[in-house]
């Protein structure tokens, strides 16, 4: 007979990656209404290669969860995060739905 073991014996579960982390952090500080951290937020996710679609469909899918103003105010953020970004000429800075940075949405 096998012994029963008390713990798990498959893997460890993969970490997130960082698009992931990402979006659990854009998430998180959406429905805070931490506006400021969500601005440094977005910036990162682009960075860690979401794509512009993906960061607003996120967003828009909290209302749900958060409510309509802080969704909106999401978006908002976003907007003016794509704004700086256009203005640093970087890539993924165009308006919400309209580019991807890096990879397709």
């Amino acid at each position: 007979m096998l012994p029963l073991l008390a713990h798990s014996t498959s893997p460890p579960a993969e970490a997130l990656s960082p698009r992931q982390q990402a979006i659990v952090s854009i998430s998180a500080l959406t429905a805070k209404g931490d506006l400021p951290h969500l601005h440094d937020a977005l910036a990162k996710g682009l960075e860690a290669g979401l794509t512009v679609n993906e960061e607003k469909e996120v967003l828009v899918h909290l209302y749900a969860y958060c409510g309509f103003p802080r969704s909106i105010q999401g978006l908002n953020t976003l907007l003016k995060v794509l704004d700086e970004r256009k203005a640093q000429g970087k890539r993924g800075s165009t308006r919400v739905g309209t580019e991807s940075i890096g990879r397709e949405s």
